[in-house]
């Protein structure tokens, strides 16, 4: 294999030796960019959280709404319902109290006037 390797280049480290023993304030440096870094992934991370909960928040406030209005709608028709039937025995009621009371009266020998419609 000769010629593979011409040189002893390809044996020397890639990287110079004082790049290894750094001064302490060069590490602290590394340390802080680090920390910053950390701290922004973190942040957006929170930011994509939170605005998730924002979301899932106004679509369940959403789906109450929706609900409580189809519940709502419901107790209204139902009482429309009521209303009709009290209006309807009611003016059975007053038929009947009218027939009742022009009876007392042929009982009793007065002449009725005639029920008001």
């Amino acid at each position: 294999m000769q010629g593979f390797f011409t040189s002893a280049a390809h044996l020397r480290p890639h990287w110079h030796f004082s790049t290894v023993f750094l001064s302490p304030v060069f590490w602290v440096q590394i340390h802080k960019d680090s920390v910053i870094r950390d701290l922004k992934n973190s942040m957006r991370e929170l930011t994509k959280d939170c605005e998730a909960g924002i979301q899932q928040t106004k679509q369940e406030g959403e789906k109450q709404r929706k609900e409580e209005r189809k519940a709502s709608q419901a107790r209204c028709a139902r009482l429309q319902q009521d209303i009709q039937e009290l209006g309807a025995q009611l003016n059975t009621l007053v038929l009947e109290h009218r027939a009742s009371e022009l009876a007392l009266r042929k009982v009793n020998g007065r002449r009725a006037p005639e029920p008001e419609v």
